[in-house]
C-alpha cells in the first residue's frame, strides 16, 4: 500500500478549558470588517450543533484544553477532537485529584452529526495542568495519540482502525497498546516533515546527583511509527538546548511550537525562563543543509544551544505561536509576561520591532491564533472576556485596526481557542460554563461554523 499524504498535525498542552465549540474557517482570501458592535447574521458565528445535551458521558477536566485535527479522506470528512476528562466528584483513576484520562470524539461535516466519545487510555499521572494530549494523523489514516506526562515517561499509542472507514471507534479495540517512551517527558510536540519522518519534541528533566532537575528541549525522530505497532520505535534522544534551572519551556500552552515553512524546514520557537525571565529564542533545522540555524541562515555553532548563544527575539513573554507567509517572511504571536498585552513580531530581512495588537490580559487564557493568510492580510484571533475578536491587518502585520471583528459572543468568559489542523481550517473556542473563573471545572460545547459556510 502507498503512503497517502499526510492529513495534519497538532501539539497540545496545557490550558484552561471550560465549553467547547467547533468553528469553520473563514475563506483564506476573505476580508474581514472593524465592528465592534456583534455583526450581522453574514458576519457571526452560527450555532449547528450542541454538543452538551447528549453527547458527553461525563464532563471535561478543564485546566487542559482540547486538541483537534480535521481529516479529510476518500470517504470521510470529519473534526477529531481529543480531551480529558473531569469527574466533579475528584475521584481519578490512577489515584489522583480529579480524572483527567484522554477521550475522543468526532464531528462529521457532512452529516452534521457528533459520535463520542470513546476512551483512548488511562493517564498515569495527576491532574495537575501538564499532561494533555498530542495528535496526529499518519499517512495510513491513523491517529497517534502522545499523553500521560509530566516529568514522566511519555505514553503513545495509535489507532488500530483507519479514520477513513464509517465507524473508527467502538468503545473496543480502538487503540494500540501504548508504548512506554522512558524518560522525564513532558509536553510533546509531534511533526512530521517532508520525507515522511516524525520528529517529537519534548522538555526533559534530568536531576543530577545530589542536585535539583534541570530541563532542557530535546526531540527524537521514527521512521517506523506507521509501520506495524510492534515496530514502531524511537530513536535516541538528542539535547537541543543546554540543560538549565530552572526550565528551557517550548511554547506548550495549546498550539504546536513546531511548523514546516515553505521549504520544508521546521521552524521551533522557545522560551527560556531563568531567574524569573521568560525570552523567546528562534531556532530552524535546514535539510538542504542538515544544521540548526538562526532564522537570518547563520547556523548554531554549538549544540546543545547554550543560552548565551541563542536567538532571542522578545524578551519576558509566554511562548510564541510561529506562522509564515507564502513570500516566506516568519511572523511569531506570544503574550507579554508584564502586562499580558498580545505582540506580533516579524522577520523578513531581520526581526523588526514588535507590534502591539490588544492589551486584553486574562493570565490563564491561552485563547489567541495567528492566520497569516498572504503576505498582506494577517488575523489574529483572540478571546478576549465574552467575545471572540479578530484583529485584522492589511499591511502584513505592520499596523492592525483598533477594532475588530466580534466573531462570536458567549454567554461567560472564553478561555481558549484551538486550531483544528487539516485542510479545512477550524478551531475549538474554550470559555468557563459559569462562576468564578477558574481552570478547573466542567463543560459543555457547541458546535458553530464561521460566515460563509454551510
Amino acid at each position: 500500500m502507498s503512503k497517502k499524504k499526510l492529513t495534519g498535525i497538532i501539539g497540545a498542552s496545557i490550558a484552561v478549558v471550560i465549553a467547547v465549540m467547533v468553528i469553520m474557517a473563514i475563506p483564506p482570501d476573505a476580508e474581514i470588517g472593524t465592528n465592534t458592535q456583534m455583526p450581522t447574521n453574514s458576519q457571526t458565528a452560527r450555532v449547528i450543533s450542541n454538543v452538551q445535551d447528549a453527547h458527553w458521558p461525563h464532563a471535561f477536566y478543564m485546566n487542559m484544553r482540547p486538541v483537534a485535527i480535521h481529516f479529510q479522506g476518500t470517504n470521510r470528512n470529519r473534526a477529531y477532537i481529543v480531551f480529558q476528562d473531569y469527574a466533579p466528584d475528584g475521584t481519578y483513576t490512577e489515584g489522583g485529584v480529579a480524572g483527567c484520562d484522554p477521550y475522543i470524539c468526532y464531528y462529521d461535516y457532512d452529516t452534521e452529526t457528533f459520535h463520542g466519545p470513546w476512551k483512548i487510555g488511562d493517564t498515569p499521572v495527576p491532574a495537575d495542568h501538564h499532561s494533555a494530549a498530542a495528535i496526529f494523523v499518519d499517512g495510513y489514516d491513523k491517529l497517534h495519540v502522545f499523553y500521560g506526562s509530566h516529568n514522566s515517561d511519555q505514553l503513545w499509542t495509535r489507532s488500530t482502525r483507519s479514520l477513513d472507514v464509517e465507524t473508527p471507534f467502538t468503545g473496543s479495540g480502538d487503540f494500540e497498546t501504548p508504548k512506554q517512551l522512558s524518560g522525564q517527558y513532558t509536553y510533546p510536540n509531534p511533526i512530521v516533515d517532508n520525507n515522511g519522518t516524525l520528529w517529537l519534541f519534548v522538555r526533559i528533566g534530568e536531576v543530577p546527583p545530589g542536585g535539583s532537575r534541570r530541563l532542557s528541549w530535546q526531540y527524537q525522530i521514527s521512521t517506523s511509527y506507521d509501520g506495524a505497532w510492534n515496530d514502531a520505535s524511537f530513536g535516541s534522544l538528542v539535547k537541543l538546548t543546554e540543560s538549565l534551572g530552572p526550565v528551557w519551556q517550548g511554547y506548550y500552552k495549546g498550539y504546536p511550537q513546531a511548523i514546516l515553512d515553505n521549504d520544508g524546514n521546521i521552524i521551533l520557537t522557545l522560551a527560556n525562563w531563568q531567574d524569573e525571565t521568560n525570552d523567546l529564542a528562534f531556532c530552524r533545522y535546514n535539510f538542504a543543509e542538515a544544521r540548526w540555524e538562526r532564522a537570518n541562515g547563520t547556523p548554531y555553532d554549538t549544540i546543545p544551544i547554550p543560552r548565551a548563544d541563542a536567538e532571542f527575539i522578545a524578551t519576558n513573554c509566554g511562548g510564541g505561536r510561529p506562522a509564515v507567509d507564502s513570500d516566506g517572511n516568519m511572523y511569531v504571536l506570544y503574550r507579554d509576561r508584564a502586562d499580558g498585552s498580545r505582540y506580533l513580531v516579524k522577520f523578513t530581512t531581520s526581526w523588526q520591532s514588535p507590534v502591539k495588537i490588544s492589551d486584553y490580559d486574562l493570565f490563564w487564557a491561552q485563547g489567541r491564533f495567528l492566520d497569516v493568510r498572504s503576505p498582506r492580510l494577517v488575523d489574529v484571533y483572540l478571546c478576549e472576556g465574552k467575545e471572540l475578536r479578530v484583529y485584522h491587518s492589511e499591511d502584513g502585520g505592520t499596523t492592525f485596526g483598533s477594532k475588530p471583528t466580534i466573531l462570536y459572543k458567549h454567554h461567560s468568559e472564553l478561555g481558549s481557542l484551538a486550531p483544528i489542523e487539516g485542510t479545512r481550517r477550524g478551531w475549538v473556542v474554550v470559555g468557563k460554563l459559569g462562576g468564578t473563573w477558574t481552570p478547573d471545572g466542567d463543560a459543555y460545547g457547541e458546535i458553530i461554523c464561521n460566515p460563509g459556510e454551510a
